[in-house]
């Protein structure tokens, strides 16, 4: 496909008219030159007036398309490779339709992809005003970030850049079988084919909001689901053509992630005790 843009934003939709003007007024004031730059509404078949809201809030100097699903989803994933599928991007961003970003991401994002050639760029986020995952994010600012001494795994959101290409070539989709943690399971597989990774976290660029209205993404975590996403990733990990050295890091970090999550799960209380 084309390549048109230098980034793509990916806004998966569904009945977010009454939250999503900050995302909008985000998107419209960001700094860098709107000729370079796209926005791809994914709409998952909403019954509000969400559409009407983008429509009205979206600065018309933007580029924008809205892709509508007949039928809903359930879950982000799908509307998320509908925007990858779509875009006319060098890269990819993802951005919830309740969550709002800075106004210098893009044009400090490219940046320092295209002076890195970087397949990922990880943004330093903020959750309801607390800024979370601290270790991957101790320097302001890293060209050329290393997956065990930058931490990496520690952080799979998938509210990153991605190269576009990377994703295409190596058939990097969202699982749509998986309705938790889909985030996850993606940012572990690009990072497994990433060779080069930079990191933006001189501020806070991406903030992420949490409430009690309907999401997309919104399931509960059971150790049968976990177990999915760590032995699908381990295996890809093993049929990939990456050299032993890596191999060894990668699983090292994603081993110490996969205990880690565990311990949160348990603490969180989040599976029943006939799951234990």
């Amino acid at each position: 496909m084309e390549i048109k843009y230098d980034i793509s934003i990916i806004v998966p939709v569904y009945n977010r008219e009454n939250l999503i003007k900050p995302c909008i007024n985000s998107i419209n004031a960001q700094t860098l030159d709107k000729s370079r730059w796209e926005v791809i509404f994914v709409d998952d078949a909403s019954t509000d007036r969400s559409i009407e809201v983008i429509e009205e809030l979206i600065d018309k100097n933007i580029n924008y398309k809205i892709i509508k699903r007949e039928v809903p989803s359930g879950n982000a994933s799908a509307p998320r490779n509908e925007g990858i599928k779509a875009s006319l991007g060098k890269y990819v961003f993802f951005l919830d339709s309740d969550d709002y970003i800075d106004s210098k991401l893009l044009e400090n994002g490219i940046n320092i992809a295209l002076k890195n050639d970087s397949d990922i760029v990880y943004f330093k986020m903020e959750l309801n005003a607390r800024t979370v995952t601290k270790r991957p994010f101790k320097h302001p600012i890293v060209d050329k970030a290393d997956i065990e001494k930058n931490h990496l795994m520690r952080t799979l959101r998938i509210f990153k850049m991605f190269k576009t290409k990377m994703l295409r070539e190596n058939n990097i989709l969202f699982d749509v079988t998986v309705n938790v943690c889909e985030d996850m399971l993606f940012g572990a597989t690009a990072l497994l084919y990433a060779k080069n990774i930079s990191i933006l976290a001189d501020r806070d660029y991406y903030f992420a909001s949490l409430h009690d209205e309907p999401h997309l993404s919104k399931k509960k975590m059971t150790l049968e689901k976990l177990f999915h996403i760590y032995f699908y990733t381990i295996q890809s990990l093993y049929c990939s053509n990456r050299d032993i050295n890596f191999k060894i890091k990668f699983y090292n970090a994603l081993l110490i992630r996969c205990v880690e999550h565990l311990r949160d799960i348990c603490k969180k209380d989040k599976i029943n005790n006939e799951n234990l």
